[in-house]
This record gives C-alpha cells, structure tokens and sequence, in this order.
C-alpha cells in the first residue's frame, strides 16, 4: 500500500505561499475553488458558501477563499474528516484575501462518501458558522 502524500500550503504574507508537494509522477493535483463570502448586517455576519457541496478526487485539494472576514476556520462536523489535515485558519478581511487549503486527498477513501464541515467566519465582532460538505467522487476508488 502506497502512503499519501499531504499538500500543506502555508501562508507566508502577501502573496507568499510555502508547499509541499507529492513525489514526481503522482496525479496532479486539482484546485477545488469554494468561496466564502461574509457580510455584516445590522451587526450581524452572514456567511455565504460557494458552492455549498464541493466534489473531490484522489489528489484533489480545496481551496477555501474568504472575503469580508477577519477569519475563517474549516471545522469538520463530526468525526471523520477525508484530509490527512485540517487547513490552517485563514485571514483577510477587506480587499486582501483569506486563503486556506485542504491536504491532497488520499487514496482509500470511498466514492460518495460526505463528510460534512463547518465554515466558521468571524466578523462584525462574533463568529458565524455555516455547513457545506465534501463529496468523495467518482475516480476514487480507481488505483
């Protein structure tokens, strides 16, 4: 049984980001884009997520992106989680961006599995949490 090889993505400052990534010959790995928007109304943050369930594949990451939050944090909502490790906690607020990365997706996971995950967004002073999920796809179970 081969290991996984974890992507860790650290943020480093403005528009600096250290990696690690998989030996030569591993599977490219693809960015899975989700949004995280938050707004402040009537002192209140609504947190919004796009999309709301985001599909994955062995050597997949996602790519969470806030705006509008003094941070975010991904929190898994129960016990499991598909990740080798949770993704930092991401902050930006305003025109500068938050951006937190999940670790490449390892193999032995299988096909249509939800793992169901927390967005919690702090802003406007107080936390808000909303709860999208990770949806294992269909090459996953491929060697």
């Amino acid at each position: 049984m081969k290991k996984a090889t974890a992507l860790i993505l650290v943020p480093l400052g403005i528009g600096a980001t250290l990696a690690w990534s998989s030996p030569p010959g591993a599977r490219a790995l693809a960015d899975i884009p989700v949004s995280v928007a938050v707004q402040c109304q009537e002192g209140q943050p609504v947190v919004t997520v796009n999309p709301d369930q985001v599909t994955v594949n062995r050597g997949d990451q996602v790519v969470w992106t806030a705006t509008g939050a003094d941070s975010i944090q991904i929190v898994p909502a129960g016990e499991q989680w598909p990740f080798p490790e949770l993704p930092p906690k991401a902050r930006g607020r305003g025109p500068g961006e938050g951006i937190t990365r999940s670790g490449q997706l390892p193999p032995g996971l299988t096909r249509g599995n939800r793992y169901p995950y927390s967005v919690r967004a702090f802003a406007c002073g107080q936390q808000a949490d909303l709860d999208p999920e990770i949806i294992i796809g269909e090459d996953q179970d491929l060697p």
